[in-house]
């Protein structure tokens, strides 16, 4: 039970930091395109969407890499 627990945690450690790493990039892609960066992309209406979903996608990508890197 105790490894189930723990691996479990380092799963979503890696999902939490990811997402971190994922609204940094977001962040810095408003930042150099600028605010007014959803002309550039249809289906993102502003920079905060734009962090959001970046952030969204490194959460899923870490979730992602966590299993991989605990079970394979």
């Amino acid at each position: 039970m105790r490894q189930v627990v723990t691996t479990f945690k380092n799963i979503a450690g890696y999902g939490l930091w990811c997402t971190v790493v994922g609204c940094i990039l977001g962040a810095l892609l408003v930042g150099i395109i600028g605010g007014d960066i959803h002309e550039y992309m249809t289906g993102i209406p502003s920079g905060p969407a734009l962090m959001a979903f970046t952030g969204t996608i490194g959460f899923v990508c870490g979730i992602l890499y966590g299993i991989w890197k605990e079970y394979f």
